[in-house]
C-alpha cells in the first residue's frame, strides 16, 4: 500500500474508487479530483485495485501520489475482478473521513463538486445524510487527462450518449423523481454506488457492502443503500451540483444489462427488499426498457 507523505490528520471526506484496468478512464477521474475548486486538502482517495494487470496504472499512482492524500491497496487473487463490494469494504475499513464518497473509476467529478459537498454539509443538518448527484453521460474518447488538469471547460463540452449504463436514456434515468428525494418509492434505488456519500460511521454500522453480490454485475449498491436508510436512519437526498461524467467505456460490456432472469445480483436483491422486483419491473415498464425476467 503506498500513501501520500502529508496525509491529513482528519480528512473531511474518504474517495473510495475500485479499479480494474481502463488506466486512461481513472486518469481522468484521479485529474478530476486534482483540480477541485473547492480544494483537496480535506480529501483522502483510497484506491482498491481490483487484480488490474495493465503496467501504467503504477505510474500513474505515483504521479497522483505527489499531489493527493492517495492510498493504493492491490486486492489479493479475486476469483472475479468485479468485486466492487469487497473494494469498498477494503476501503471503508481503512477510512479515515467523516464522509465517505463511493466514485467510480469511470466518473469524473464536476470542478465545483467539492465546493457544492462542502457547502451542502454545512447547510443541511441531517446528522445521517447521504447525497447524490446526476450523472452525465459522455463520449470522452477525444477527452484527455491534460485537458481536465488545464482546467478549460472541456467535460461541459462532451457529446452526450445514450449509454448502455443508463438504458439507453439520454439523461440520468433517475430523473425527474431524484430530486424529491427522500420522498419517493424505494428511495435506494436512487443511491447509484458510481457517485454517493454518507456518513463513514454509519456504514460501517450497517455492516458495509454485501459481498455475495460479487461475481456479477448489479444492485450491490441498491442493496447497501436500503440497509443504510432502513437499518441505518441514514437520509437520502439530491444535491444540484454533485455531478460527475461517467465516460463510456471503450469496448463493449461483458454482461447484458436487460438480462436479469441470469442474473444472480437481480434475485439476491429483489429478495432482500420487499417489493422490490415488482417495483423495479413497473419503472422498466414505464421507460420503454425491455427486460428479461422471466415467468
Amino acid at each position: 500500500m503506498q500513501a501520500h507523505k502529508g496525509q491529513n490528520a482528519a480528512p473531511l471526506v474518504t474517495i473510495a474508487i475500485p479499479c480494474h484496468n481502463e488506466v486512461d478512464l481513472l486518469a481522468n477521474v484521479l485529474a478530476g479530483i486534482a483540480v477541485q475548486r473547492g480544494g483537496t486538502r480535506d480529501l483522502e482517495i483510497v484506491l482498491v485495485d481490483n487484480n488490474s494487470d495493465d503496467p501504467r496504472l503504477d505510474a500513474l499512482v505515483a504521479r497522483y501520489s505527489e499531489t493527493l492524500d492517495l492510498r493504493f491497496v492491490r486486492q489479493p487473487p479475486l476469483d472475479h475482478p468485479m468485486s466492487l463490494c469487497r473494494a469498498r469494504n477494503r476501503a471503508l475499513g481503512l477510512a479515515r473521513g467523516t464522509w465517505f464518497w463511493t466514485l467510480d473509476a469511470d466518473c469524473i467529478p464536476n470542478p465545483g463538486y467539492m465546493a457544492v459537498l462542502r457547502r451542502a454539509l454545512n447547510k443541511r443538518r441531517e446528522p445521517r445524510l447521504m447525497l447524490t448527484g446526476e450523472r452525465i453521460f459522455i463520449d470522452g474518447a477525444a477527452l484527455t487527462e491534460e485537458e481536465i488538469l488545464g482546467g478549460n471547460g472541456s467535460l461541459a463540452s462532451m457529446p452526450r450518449v445514450r449509454s448502455a449504463a443508463n438504458y439507453g436514456i439520454l439523461r440520468d434515468r433517475r430523473f425527474p423523481s431524484l430530486r424529491y428525494l427522500p420522498e419517493v418509492e424505494h428511495p435506494w434505488d436512487h443511491m447509484h454506488g458510481g457517485n454517493s456519500c454518507f456518513r463513514t460511521a454509519v456504514a460501517r454500522e450497517v455492516g458495509g457492502y454485501d459481498e455475495g453480490f460479487d461475481g456479477n454485475w448489479g444492485y450491490e449498491d441498491d442493496e447497501f443503500a436500503y440497509r443504510m436508510i432502513s437499518c441505518g436512519g441514514a437520509v437520502p437526498g439530491f444535491e444540484p451540483g454533485l455531478t460527475v461524467y461517467h465516460q463510456e467505456p471503450t469496448g463493449p460490456p461483458s454482461y447484458d444489462r436487460l438480462e436479469k432472469k441470469g442474473n444472480p445480483n437481480w434475485h439476491r436483491v429483489c429478495s432482500a427488499i420487499p417489493g422490490y422486483r415488482e417495483y423495479k419491473i413497473a419503472v422498466y415498464a414505464r421507460r420503454g426498457v425491455g427486460i428479461r425476467v422471466g415467468v
